[in-house]
């Protein structure tokens, strides 16, 4: 039986297949997004052919590696009050200095919102003799409600940042994904191509029906649609979070800096792949 680390992934628009990525290993990641290579990766390591839950990933993973949670309380950041459990819990600019640390095989895991910073703490720990690093892709935000954490979920954890890499696969979706634009003004959703409602935020007690009625619309024509939330302030999201109009949304993420940031990303797309092939970072779902 292989370990967990053995399965293979590359991000791309054409996903190769599962023996591919195996003989390539290029990256040390699972696509569990492709059905065909859930199920190659299900008969690895779960040969009995029982459902696969995120807690039993977790097991599996610490079967193999010494799992870290990386996180570190931020002002722009809910409190943390979930933890998992048997994991080592160290802020990732401060695993440097933990040497002893060095021959281990880690799995860094974070909140789930950007992986941005802990690829380029992962890239200089690799030169600090960290040979062995990989990342839980899905963070902590991907086992929320799933069993395997201890202490109460705050809501917030129900956003996940977009990144680029994920604007571009989820633009080429476009039955399957909305963005909400709640800012003024639409000209780089349109640049972008993007399949969007324009909401502009209000304070006005109309503008959170107005958005619960509009998305709840869009779900009951399909289960699996995406939510991408996009304003330039972080308060927004965390006001209609709290408001819960749009709880029980499966998948739901938001754009840091909102407009402003989706033209930055507009001009980062077309460098995405050849970025990541300069990134030596593994991942793990």
């Amino acid at each position: 039986m292989l370990p967990i680390a053995s399965a293979l992934f590359i991000l791309s628009i054409a996903v190769p297949s599962f023996a591919q990525q195996l003989a390539v290993k290029k990256y040390q990641c699972i696509d569990t997004s492709s059905v065909a290579d859930r199920l190659a990766l299900d008969s690895l390591i779960n040969p009995q052919g029982n459902a696969l839950t995120p807690s039993l990933y977790i097991k599996k993973i610490q079967k193999y590696h010494v799992l870290v949670d990386v996180r570190e309380q931020r002002v722009d950041r809910p409190p943390i009050q979930i933890y998992i459990k048997n994991s080592l819990k160290i802020p990732g600019r401060l695993l440097k200095t933990k040497t002893y640390l060095k021959n281990k095989s880690l799995v860094l895991i974070d909140d789930g919102f950007n992986h941005y910073n802990l690829e380029q703490e992962v890239k200089q720990l690799q030169t600090l003799g960290f040979s062995d690093i990989k990342i839980f892709s899905d963070g902590i935000a991907g086992l929320v409600g799933k069993g395997y954490l201890q202490g109460e979920p705050s809501s917030i954890f129900q956003l996940r940042l977009i990144s680029a890499e994920k604007l571009l696969e989820f633009s080429l979706d476009v039955n399957n994904t909305l963005f909400i634009n709640l800012e003024d003004g639409n000209a780089v959703f349109e640049e972008l191509g993007l399949s969007y409602l324009h909401i502009p935020y209000s304070q006005d007690r109309t503008f959170l029906l107005q958005l619960h009625n509009n998305i709840s619309h869009a779900v009951a024509e399909n289960k699996n649609l995406r939510l991408v939330l996009s304003h330039r302030q972080f308060a927004i999201y965390r006001e209609i979070i709290a408001s819960k109009k749009l709880e029980g949304m499966n998948s739901l993420w938001y754009v840091q800096g909102g407009s402003n940031a989706l033209s930055l990303m507009k001009n980062n797309i077309a460098s995405i792949e050849t970025a990541r092939t300069k990134v030596k970072v593994s991942c793990l779902y």
